[in-house]
């Protein structure tokens, strides 16, 4: 189950789903807030998460881009999946 496994993950595609400018503000809020997070496991999350989010919407590349470079340095090449 999705919901349980990756939570994050799950959210954000049905807050995306919804397709509500509300709902897309709060999970590109959410994602931010997740890929700066100091658990390195909710980074992992976030960053797929942050993935999917950049294929289903225009706006999400631009929004979350510098927390994902962030992860990017923070974290290197090797840490994230």
């Amino acid at each position: 189950d999705l919901s349980r496994s990756e939570p994050l993950h799950h959210l954000t595609l049905t807050l995306l789903e919804r397709n509500t400018e509300a709902d897309l503000e709060a999970v590109l809020t959410l994602l931010d807030a997740a890929l700066r997070s100091d658990d390195p496991e909710a980074r992992v999350e976030a960053v797929w998460a942050a993935t999917t989010a950049c294929e289903l919407s225009r706006r999400a590349p631009a929004r979350l881009a510098p927390a994902l470079i962030s992860v990017a340095v923070d974290d290197g090449p090797d840490d994230v999946s």
